[in-house]
Formats: structure tokens, C-alpha cells, sequence
């Protein structure tokens, strides 16, 4: 059956009801996008790694800085049923490009298809990040300089989480050959901060229990969200809005972090990912984007008013969160860091490890 003969079918047995049209519309738009993706290889290609689908618990990695971000409003075109024949007009965008949506929303259905591994009351859950962050410094020269500089982070959650939970953080050390000599050459830069090793029951580390919010969450503040996307993102706007004029930039930037974090159930995260797909201006910037050695899609969203754009990678065949990374498209810092660089990154992997490994850590607290 050719598509033209399907389609006049399927609009035929539609009953005269807007809603019912607008119904044909989207799954016509959906199969045009699908079968896009299809031939250009995005879709239905083998995974490039399958792994069972964490049980993501413990409290985030490393805090960010929220970065505001404004609506870049684009022209789309969209696909309309009218009458027995599909016609093509423009139309203002109302979330995330077809690209985009189509595989956020993969990633989505791929989440909730999955089963997050048990951790067992002799075994912990281990969340590792590797962040590569900038930083800024005036040396003693008085040169204002920018570098990159990086470290592992890793969370130890127990099986049994009244236990004691512990968290491990390397020093921060030079990303690259050249971030050690500018620092040099400027006469240096502020000490590095040292690795240390904190332990706190429940996740309390440094002495403070986590708050309960977007940028201090809990399991409990987690299972209190709404699974519904739309109302998930209004939720999501309403915090952003303190932020700054642009709950929709800022609400991409909280839910990369929440997705990076090693804390998010299944069902949650898949609708964070629909979530993305309802925000205005993310699209489809990389269909190979490597990762600290992972490479999945990265879908972003671009800031004029900063110049910067904030992406999350994922894999959506898996449902997988391999990390997020903000991209300097229209500015640079300096010049280790010209316009097009990654000015930060952070990756998350997960594993569950013996009780007994955990134990023969050394305490190192933080000074």
C-alpha cells in the first residue's frame, strides 16, 4: 500500500471532529519524522551499548551555577492534514524540533521499558562523574585568565540507605597541557582544590541534609513529582522563574542536571525527557557526541543573550543519560576557549559494587 493510498484511507474513516484531525495530523507527523530519521540512520540503527538501566539514588554530583537561557524562537515546517492531501506550511514552533522530540521521546520509552537493578544491604550503588568545569583567575601579574580543570566524583549509596553513605572526590587537576601553562604564565593561579572523602548518614554530607527541591532533591521530593510531562514542566518554569526572565532556557539547565545527577527512578526520567521535548528552541546539534569515551545524541538548546548553548547526551535507543555539556557558540574566554569550544562538561556512569570495597575507603574529610 503506497502512502498516499493510506493516507486517503486513514482520513476517510476519520470522523468530521477537530480533535479527531488534529489526532491524524500528529500521527502522520510523527510517521513523516520517523521515516526521515530512518533514512538519514538515526533511527532503528544497532545500539552502540546496551546496559541494564540503573537504579539511580543518592544525592546530585557536582553543583552547577544556573545558567539563564533565553527562547530562541525558529521557523518550522509542519506537516497538516487537509482534506485527502498533505501540505506543507510554516508554522511557529511549539516545543522541541520534530528531530529533537522524536528522540527525546525514544529516549522516553526506552526509560520506562526499563527495570532499574536492585542494590542489595551488602552492596552500594555507585555513581561516578567526570566534570571538566572553567574557571576563571587574575594572576599575579594582574592577567585575568580562564582555564579548564577537571576531577572524579564518586557517590557510594547503600543498599539499606538509613547506612552510612559516602561520597569521594578527587583533587582538581589541569584538563589540558595548555590550562597548566597559561596558569604559569600569569603567575599562577589560587591552590586546587585537594581530593577529600566526606561519609554522612542518609546524605547528609558536609552536615547538611539535602533541602528537598530542584537543586537540593531527595527520593522523597522525586516521588512527589507529577509523571506527566506538561505538569512536570510547569513545575520545573515555576522554579526556573527565580532564576531569571526565562523559565524555558533554565528549565533545560534543570533537567540536564537532574538527569546527570545518579538520582532519578525510571518513570522519572522518562518524563524529563518528554519534558524536554515540550520546551521551545531544544533541538537536534549532534548525532554522534562523545563523551568522555560514550557517544549518544545531544539535543541543545541555544542562549543568544549568552551565546551559549546547553545540551544533554543520551543514548535513545537505551534511555541511557550519558552526561550534558554547554558549548560556546557565539563568544569565547580567552584564548584556550574561542567561539565553537565546550566550555564544561560532565558525564555519569553507574555500577553497584560490594559493601566491602566501600569499607576499605580511607577516611580523608574535607578541610
Amino acid at each position: 500500500m503506497n502512502d498516499l493510498l493510506e493516507l486517503t484511507r486513514f482520513r476517510s474513516a476519520l470522523p468530521d471532529d477537530p480533535i479527531a484531525r488534529d489526532r491524524a495530523r500528529d500521527q502522520l507527523l510523527s510517521r513523516i519524522q520517523d521515516r526521515q530519521l530512518q533514512d538519514r540512520g538515526v533511527l532503528d540503527r544497532e545500539p552502540r551499548h546496551r546496559r541494564d538501566r540503573p537504579w539511580l539514588v543518592g544525592r546530585p554530583g557536582p553543583t552547577r551555577r544556573l545558567v539563564l537561557a533565553a527562547t530562541a524562537a525558529a521557523a518550522g515546517l509542519a506537516a497538516v492534514v487537509v482534506a485527502d492531501s498533505v501540505v506543507v506550511r510554516d508554522e511557529p514552533p511549539v516545543g522541541a524540533s520534530a528531530e529533537a522530540a522524536t528522540l527525546l521521546n525514544q529516549a522516553a520509552d526506552r526509560a520506562i521499558g526499563s527495570v532499574d537493578p536492585v542494590v542489595g544491604e551488602d552492596e552500594y550503588l555507585r555513581v561516578t562523574t567526570v566534570a571538566v568545569n572553567r574557571g576563571s583567575f587574575v594572576g599575579q601579574t594582574g592577567v585575568e585568565a580562564s582555564w579548564q580543570f577537571t576531577y572524579t566524583e564518586e557517590l557510594f549509596v547503600p543498599g539499606d540507605q538509613a547506612k552510612e553513605w559516602v561520597l569521594r572526590r578527587g583533587p582538581e587537576v589541569p584538563y589540558r597541557p595548555e590550562d597548566a601553562a597559561i596558569a604559569e604564565e600569569v603567575g599562577g593561579a589560587d591552590p586546587p582544590r585537594r581530593g577529600f572523602t566526606e561519609r554522612a548518614l542518609n546524605g547528609a554530607f558536609f552536615g547538611s541534609p539535602p533541602l528537598g527541591n530542584w537543586g537540593s532533591p531527595t527520593p522523597e521530593f522525586f516521588a512527589s513529582l507529577p509523571r506527566d510531562p506538561e505538569e512536570l514542566l510547569d513545575q520545573i518554569r515555576t522554579f526556573a522563574a527565580d532564576a531569571g526572565p526565562s523559565p524555558d532556557g533554565e528549565a533545560l539547565v534543570i533537567i540536564a542536571d537532574t538527569l546527570r545527577t545518579g538520582f532519578v527512578p525510571a518513570d522519572l526520567r522518562a518524563a524529563l525527557f518528554q519534558a524536554a521535548a515540550l520546551i521551545p528552541g531544544v533541538e537536534l546539534v549532534d548525532e554522534q557526541a562523545n563523551l568522555n569515551g560514550q557517544v549518544g545524541v545531544a539535543v541543545g538548546r541555544y542562549e543568544p543573550n549568552s551565546g551559549d548553548r546547553q545540551e544533554i547526551i543520551f543514548d535513545p535507543e537505551t534511555g541511557m543519560v550519558i552526561g550534558e555539556r554547554e558549548v560556546l557558540v557565539d563568544r569565547g574566554v580567552g584564548p584556550l576557549l574561542p567561539p565553537g569550544s565546550v566550555s564544561s562538561w560532565t558525564a555519569v556512569t553507574t555500577d553497584v559494587v560490594p559493601a566491602t570495597m566501600v569499607d576499605q575507603i580511607p577516611a580523608d574529610p574535607v578541610e
